[in-house]
């Protein structure tokens, strides 16, 4: 067999005892005894190895008790396997060579599954979709679209079951179901999951966020997932795809297919009895923005009604504390000319879908970047700007962050009001430019949520952006556990200094959040446990895998401060914030705040003769 050595990367095929609740267990027991090694190895209840030997390049027999492996927990991943799973990992993107030739399946996407109806986007195309549905085509996929769409909480039901029941029976021969998943999800995704196994024989994989930031728990609670995708699922997806050839879970899968699918990084999956991971501690990434395709006659009006919204960069810079992404500390992007090519291609779209360019509406000609920080590589932002100027075609808007504002200084002319589409042949009605990441303007509150910045550079960067006469709308999260009174107001006096100094175009994105979510396994989250106010956190309960106390996953809802007053305070506040009006809602809420911390006040005043 294959040499093992330590610090190589994990290419595991693995054969579960049949029954074993947490099966994934066995992975890290199996790894924590003979290290990881660059090959593939088979192991069931036994030790033997089983059907298809002589099919693999390297075996090991283990013996694994259900004591050992119960023993084994998820200490062992982030301490003693670390060297292994982590170190022994490339961090960048995956460099496994994807066979030559076409996938031979019709797969199942959904165009806006997390909108939740009457959401943000709803009817639209998401981009993630919208990615993953291009890659997947010009690898020769057949792309199968529904309209199902998810809401969070806990008692959220999917909307359009109905519906996809339809399509399903319209296309019997789907052989996988892509769904993207993040943790407000779950329960909801959950449900899906459960509807797509009794009724079609199909491969379903699940990305996102959630299986990217928590792959085992992943696992353990999503029992009607059969791969779990880390990362970016652009070039792994197909390259899965064409491994299954076309093959359904009914089919059952050899250990020998399983080796092969785990030439993949970042991949762990199940059929049956039999358990394989691919270099499960890597996270996909795509090697260059550039290379990967994007069809634009997947655009349909419904799509394009209010403009084009494009996310041609991955990353950010930023490292708030609150933060679910994978991709903290990276950021790569589509280069200036690529973007130019895609432009071009969707004018071109426009002209199809309207039967001309003069007849292409105003509406669609807006073309939105949200990227999680476009003005992060100031001088691709400029070419970009630059090059919708000169034509017909506008920034509808852009999303930002607020180092990336105040590490420009003075905008550059070109990202000006014309660029925005305010000139002759652009847009005449009132919208945002510039959408903008700041979350809180209290000091103490910049600090808990990890921002990297002060009120001080918030104000520099209101300052740039209003002089160049740009519409801004900066989120603002009111409140988090360890949120005071004093904090509230702070945000308030501070939105009221910001609107007097820089008139309409300082507002903030509305409705307001009221509440962070601490989120399992974020640093905000950690600090909340470690201050021992879990109990402040609202949850739609915890997923739970009986005996395996460390795969506990809460669903975090929303974070409540531990201050009375505090809540009071921003409740006040909300009803005039979302109207924009910042001076009613700093008097409605520090007369919520007396009311609330002395209820006596309004007896003594009526006492005194001074009215209410």
């Amino acid at each position: 067999m294959t040499a093992i050595e330590p610090g190589g990367t994990a290419r595991l095929v693995l054969r579960l005892p049949r029954g074993f609740c947490g099966g994934e267990r066995a992975l890290m027991a199996f790894c924590a005894a003979a290290g990881a090694a660059e090959t593939s190895a088979f192991v069931d209840a036994s030790g033997q190895p089983g059907p298809g030997r002589g099919e693999l390049k390297g075996w090991l027999r283990l013996n694994p008790r259900a004591s050992e492996l119960r023993a084994a927990s998820l200490a062992c991943l982030s301490g003693r396997l670390s060297g292994w799973f982590r170190a022994g990992s490339a961090r960048g993107a995956a460099q496994a060579v994807f066979p030559d030739g076409k996938i031979h399946a019709k797969i199942l996407l959904f165009r806006n599954l997390l909108s939740g109806p009457g959401g943000r986007g709803e009817g639209q195309l998401h981009q993630s979709a919208f990615f993953l549905a291009s890659s997947l085509g010009a690898a020769g996929g057949k792309v199968v679209w529904s309209d199902v769409s998810l809401k969070p909480g806990s008692g959220a039901a999917p909307s359009g079951l109905e519906e996809l029941g339809r399509l399903l029976k319209k296309n019997p021969d789907i052989s996988a179901i892509g769904i993207s998943v993040l943790e407000a999800y779950l329960p909801a995704v959950k449900r899906l999951l459960a509807f797509l196994s009794s009724r079609v024989d199909a491969f379903i994989f699940v990305g996102g966020m959630f299986p990217t930031s928590h792959p085992w728990h992943c696992l353990a609670h999503l029992p009607g997932a059969d791969f779990i995708v880390r990362g970016a699922g652009e070039e792994v997806f197909p390259f899965l795809l064409r491994c299954l050839g076309g093959s359904r879970p009914s089919a059952g899968m050899t250990p020998a297919m399983a080796a092969r699918l785990c030439r993949a990084d970042g991949v762990l999956g199940r059929a049956g009895d039999l358990f394989f991971a691919g270099a499960p501690g890597r996270v996909n990434r795509v090697g260059s923005m550039d290379s990967l395709p994007l069809d634009m006659g997947l655009l349909e009006k419904e799509d394009i009604g209010h403009g084009a919204v494009f996310s041609l960069s991955r990353g950010c810079l930023n490292s708030c504390s609150f933060c679910t992404s994978f991709d903290k500390g990276h950021f790569h992007s589509a280069s200036p000319a690529r973007v130019r090519d895609l432009l071009k291609m969707y004018r071109e779209r426009l002209a199809q879908l309207f039967g001309g360019f003069g007849a292409i509406p105003e509406s669609a000609r807006g073309v939105a970047f949200y990227d999680d920080d476009f003005l992060s590589d100031l001088p691709r932002a400029v070419s970009i700007a630059g090059f919708l100027s000169r034509g017909d075609l506008y920034l509808n808007f852009i999303q930002t962050g607020i180092k990336s504002v105040i590490a420009a200084g003075k905008l550059p002319k070109v990202l000006g009001p014309a660029a925005f589409g305010r000139r002759p042949n652009g847009t005449t009605r009132e919208k945002t430019d510039v959408y903008v990441g700041t979350e809180n303007f209290s000091e103490d509150e910049l600090i808990r949520l990890g921002k990297g910045y002060g009120y001080a550079g918030i104000e520099r960067a209101v300052s740039s952006l209003s002089g160049a006469r740009l519409r801004q709308a900066h989120h603002l999260i009111l409140t988090n556990v360890f949120t005071g009174p004093q904090n509230v107001f702070e945000n308030l006096i501070r939105l009221i200094r910001l609107r007097s100094k820089s008139g309409p175009y300082f507002d903030i994105l509305r409705p307001a959040e009221r509440h962070l979510q601490s989120f399992f396994g974020t640093g905000t989250y950690r600090a909340v446990e470690k201050a021992g106010f879990l109990c402040r956190l609202k949850t739609a309960g915890v997923l739970a895998l009986p005996g395996f106390p460390e795969f506990d996953f809460p669903l975090v809802e929303e974070d409540r401060p531990e201050n009375a007053l505090a809540s009071v305070a921003a409740s006040a506040a909300s009803g005039a914030l979302d109207a924009g009006d910042f001076e009613r809602a700093l008097r409605d809420s520090l007369a919520a705040y007396i009311r609330a911390a002395d209820p006596g006040i309004h007896a003594r005043r009526r006492a005194r003769g001074m009215g209410r």
